[in-house]
């Protein structure tokens, strides 16, 4: 599609059930309205938004509060990764040690929420913080939604370079394609395959794909266990 709007947003997760992990975007507020979806906000975006005022708010102690605050709670997911890779342990620490972080750290921001001009740096972090809070405090409630969106983020960012350095996909179809593949290479490496081995498997097995269960037979995640397409 050739725009952002509410209107896309829904048509293409009509039938989806399940959590989306979004920045504050204020048209993505459509999800609210589904029950079946669970609209969690992306802290890195947040955090990074005080990160900024840091840099141009020099001295604020409240911003440094913050910002200690989410490094405290960035350390919790990231000491659970090595050592507990259990989601239940996972609920467990998010529930003890990271809500009191989180409710700290909305106290801190409400305070100042009316001290600063909201185009500044420092207001515009509070603001889009405080706007969007039950959406990034929803992690807390669920162990199988990330804190934030940076493993995607991470994912798309080479074609998101590109994009920028290209300026066009000249047609909607070309950006269809781009996108097509992008998302192919991007699913096996998540699914820890070699994405040029996987590349030569589907063009080779494209052509006698027929039915919808030949094509869902070639996607990434179903062939993750092929020994033969796994990355070295």
């Amino acid at each position: 599609r050739s725009n952002r709007s509410s209107a896309f947003l829904t048509e293409i997760l009509s039938d989806y059930k399940g959590a989306i992990i979004t920045d504050g975007y204020s048209g993505y507020g459509v999800l609210q309205s589904r029950s079946e979806i669970v609209h969690a906000g992306c802290n890195a975006h947040a955090r990074r938004k005080f990160i900024e005022a840091g840099k141009v708010v020099k001295g604020n102690a409240d911003i440094d509060t913050v910002l200690e605050l989410y490094r405290q709670v960035y350390k919790i997911e990231s000491d659970w990764r090595e050592s507990h890779p259990d989601l239940k342990e996972l609920a467990r620490l998010r529930d003890k040690e990271t809500r009191p972080l989180m409710v700290e750290l909305k106290n801190i921001i409400s305070k100042q929420d009316a001290s600063y001009n909201p185009s500044g740096r420092y207001g515009n972090a509070v603001k889009y913080t405080l706007n969007i809070w039950p959406q990034l405090t929803a992690f807390l409630d669920n162990p199988e939604i990330p804190i934030d969106n940076n493993q995607v983020e991470n994912g798309i960012r080479p074609f998101v370079v590109g994009r920028k350095n290209w300026l066009f996909a000249v047609t909607m179809s070309g950006a269809h394609a781009s996108a097509l593949f992008y998302t192919l290479i991007e699913g096996a490496k998540a699914a820890g395959l070699n994405p040029s081995l996987y590349m030569h498997y589907l063009l080779k097995n494209a052509p006698v794909a027929v039915t919808e269960s030949d094509w869902a037979a070639l996607l990434p995640l179903k062939l993750k266990d092929r020994d033969f397409l796994l990355a070295e």
